[in-house]
């Protein structure tokens, strides 16, 4: 016996062989509802009835009024969800210079909820009576946006699906006889007064007949045809986890002796409880070796929108890289990393280098037309020729399109490039495959703009295409085989129950308070969203669910969420009479511990060279495992990006200063003699050293006011580094950036002194030069602990004297 989700009485059976046409308010009423007729039928194939949710029914029967030129309705277009979205985005835009921080897409989510709500609660007359009197500032605000929207419907004679629904209402009023058709409304509890209002039209001249569904046809051992009562206590857990493994625990034994029943998860967050109840219950059934589909459970929670989807992502992300030529540089390397970009198997090696060698260079931005340079050097390790080749044809169809063209164009634009950049998408696997038509499927929303928006920018056409994907939410399939169902409250009624477990309804969670939308007059709320209506609508949505179950119901809370104490909901505080507290003690387990003495190491290969500066041993000093990651299996974590100049490249550039300023002034008899005229003009030819290192390595930073900057800021920097030097005792430079060898065990160390001064009685000191915050390790005592931070110094000491045979007197 098949899972039932809706019970067929004698009367609505009739009903249907008669050849009534049969609404439901939702997509999911109406599959329960033909699943069911489907499952008594004995034939392979059969005439499908006529079931409808109410908005596709409407929508089909303006299209046939439009189609016998009947008006309104062959006057106007119904505005699908997205274009309405996108038509109020463009009227708040218009407003944008007057408010500048108001945040387009999500206002524009308010405004057009509101005004779908007042066509669906309030009738024409009442309507102007709402705009006349209410006087709020935001009210007056979205008063505006909406003359300006239907504005823009009526040049494009298009209407929102709400607006349509008064029309046709008012046309039935004047002409009956339009639709001629016997229906039979499914479920319609509590309608909005629009809704009632077309209905009582249609009365006029057509059979409408009201239906609810009292109660589902049983599981094999469910009670048949019997109407559960009311549950007489409600369960408490100490936490959210042990109420959502009990739930577990339960679905697997009503699995286990009703292999048929249909068990509802009522809770209002679905979105919180989906993954950790859908882990348990799949543990729980694996533990019994109960067999299971691949769904598990049916929601109608909608994760996420399919542009975060991989290749949607993809593709989109690889518009935007390339509408600019400079961008940041984190965003070129992730472009680098798309899957399914032309020539990523081949070429990835070659890549991840380009993205190596950017990050050596730390720079924040990068340029596209140097990037495709260096990726066309046949001699470098990142040449990618079949990369070039995508980002030159792709860069060349953005050029030619960046100006204004209607949408229609730029869609085509959009989809050629992603032909270019993504060539095998189509053929790589399904799922590649569906997720390309589904982003045709946007590209062609896109163009459907065209009367709507006028020419776009390249720029704004993105925008429009990334909303349009946006707004696709992926959706779970729907399994009609999978005997659990996790619904909110009003998704959950309408449909029938052997079991239902209301989870987690606590004196937050629910009744749900729902958000005021600022741009509906305060009165229209209070009438229509107080809190006392809300507890009234949510406590018979309730009672609804309960009818629609045989076999038993079960309620529950959390009493703790994090650190908040939680009561049962108030709605359900009315419907028993006792609670039953189920407590969970956590049990330790308790465990020897074993204590293992690691002194192996990996010996060094015959022909293995470890080479390395002061680095190597300072990290073999602070940790022995970390110095074999970095030093023999190379591993090195991902250097970070930093804006503008790198604190890398700026004491680099600094050190290139100095040695060019000691090259020039090499004692401190020099600096006592050099006139100010040359010392400026080598204090100047030092910057500009530095400065040119950082053009070669920075260009899209060093810009002429940058560069005036630092140049400023090196030229006050050189000048107190000679007062300091005049400060001391006779000096002469020797040597500076002197390469030494040392070799320590098996190590090879490779070492570069900044700095060689010969002081009195012909004495050596060494200098290093510390551009940063770094503290340096001149103290003897901290050279001689187990792990020290810095051995730099003493590196040098021992190297220079090894290699020269000379003494060295000081370390500076």
């Amino acid at each position: 016996m098949a899972i039932r989700r809706f019970q067929i009485t004698e009367d609505l059976s009739s009903k249907i062989n008669a050849g009534y046409t049969i609404l439901t308010p939702t997509h999911r009423i109406s599959t329960a509802l033909l699943e069911c007729l489907a499952e008594n039928i004995n034939s392979n194939s059969w005439l499908k009835p006529n079931v409808t949710p109410i908005d596709l029914w409407i929508k089909k029967k303006w299209r046939e009024l439009a189609n016998l030129s009947i008006s309104p309705c062959c006057d106007y277009e119904i505005l699908n969800g997205t274009e309405e979205h996108l038509l109020w985005s463009l009227c708040i835009e218009a407003s944008s210079e007057d408010y500048p921080l108001i945040n387009t897409q999500e206002t524009a989510r308010l405004a057009s909820k509101a005004h779908q709500e007042l066509n669906l609660f309030a009738n024409p007359a009442e309507l102007k009576k709402i705009f006349a009197s209410a006087k709020n500032r935001n009210f007056t605000l979205f008063s505006h946006w909406r003359d300006d929207f239907l504005r823009r419907t009526e040049v494009i004679k298009a209407l929102p699906l709400s607006a349509a629904l008064v029309k046709l209402t008012v046309l039935l009023k004047k002409k009956p006889d339009h639709i001629k058709e016997n229906l039979v409304l499914i479920n319609f509890y509590d309608p909005p007064p629009s809704y009632k209002m077309l209905f009582e039209r249609l009365q006029d001249s057509n059979s409408v007949e009201n239906y609810v569904s009292s109660g589902p046809a049983s599981s094999e051992i469910g009670i048949k045809n019997q109407a559960i009562e009311t549950p007489q206590r409600i369960i408490e857990f100490t936490s959210h986890k042990d109420e959502i493994n009990e739930c577990a625990k339960w679905i697997q034994s009503v699995l286990k002796n009703d292999p048929n029943a249909h068990i509802g998860v009522i809770t209002p967050n679905p979105q919180s409880v989906e993954s950790n109840l859908q882990r348990e219950v799949l543990r729980q059934l694996q533990r019994e070796r109960i067999s299971f589909i691949g769904s598990i459970i049916n929601t109608s929670n909608q994760t996420r929108a399919f542009k975060s989807d991989g290749v949607i992502y993809g593709i989109l992300y690889a518009l935007k890289i390339l509408e600019e030529d400079k961008v940041e540089t984190q965003s070129f390397c992730q472009f680098l990393r798309t899957p399914f970009l032309r020539g990523s198997a081949e070429e990835l090696e070659s890549r991840l280098n380009l993205e190596l060698f950017l990050r050596e260079k730390r720079s924040h931005f990068c340029s596209i037309s140097q990037q495709i340079i260096f990726l066309n050097d046949k001699e470098r390790k990142f040449y990618s020729p079949k990369l070039v080749d995508a980002l030159i044809t792709s860069k060349n169809i953005i050029k030619r399109n960046k100006h204004s063209k209607t949408p229609f164009e730029l869609s085509h634009v959009f989809r050629k490039i992603s032909d270019t950049l993504f060539p095998e998408l189509a053929i790589l696997s399904q799922y590649t495959s569906i997720q390309l038509e589904r982003f045709t499927k946007s590209a062609q929303q896109l163009a459907r703009l065209t009367p709507i928006t006028g020419d776009l920018t390249y720029k704004k056409a993105l925008t429009h295409l990334w909303l349009f994907c946006s707004d696709e939410s992926k959706k779970r399939p729907y399994n009609k085989n999978s005997q659990i169902s996790l619904y909110t409250p009003n998704d959950a009624v309408g449909l029938s129950y052997t079991y239902t477990w209301f989870l987690s309804f606590n004196d937050v969670s629910y009744p749900e308070q729902l958000p005021k939308n600022p741009f509906l007059p305060t009165k229209y709320t209070e009438e229509h969203t107080n809190p006392e209506i809300l507890v009234k609508k949510s406590e018979q949505t309730v009672r609804n669910i309960f009818d629609s179950t045989t076999a038993s119901i079960k309620l529950s809370y959390a009493t703790q969420d994090d650190e908040l104490t939680q009561k049962p909901s108030q709605l359900l505080g009315s419907l028993q009479v006792s609670r039953t507290t189920v407590n969970k003690q956590k049990k330790l387990n308790h465990c020897e511990l074993e204590i293992i003495n690691d002194s192996d190491f990996v010996k060094l290969k015959e022909n293995e060279a470890v080479t390395g500066g002061s680095r190597l041993i300072t990290d073999q000093a602070q940790c022995p495992f970390q110095a074999f990651a970095k030093h023999r299996l190379h591993v090195s974590e991902l250097q970070k990006f930093t804006l503008g100049i790198s604190p890398a490249e700026r004491g680099t550039s600094l050190h290139i200063g100095l040695d060019y300023l000691f090259k020039k002034i090499r004692s401190k008899q020099q600096i006592e003699k050099i006139s100010n005229i040359n010392k400026k003009q080598i204090i100047n030819d030092a910057a500009s050293m530095s400065i040119k290192y950082l053009r070669n390595h920075s260009p899209l930073v060093v810009t002429p006011n940058f560069e005036a900057t630092e140049r400023e800021r090196l030229r006050v920097l050189f000048e107190a580094f000679l007062s300091m030097e005049q400060k001391r005792h006779p000096f002469k430079v020797i040597e500076s950036e002197k390469e030494c060898f040392l070799r320590v065990a098996d190590l090879d160390l490779r070492l570069r002194i900044d700095r060689i001064d010969e002081i009195e009685n012909d004495e050596l000191i060494l200098i290093d030069y510390k551009s940063g915050s770094t503290t340096p390790s001149l103290r003897p005592e901290t050279w001689q602990v187990k792990r020290s931070d810095n051995f730099q110094l003493p590196l040098y000491f021992f190297a220079y004297r090894t290699t020269s045979k000379k003494d060295v007197s000081g370390l500076v």
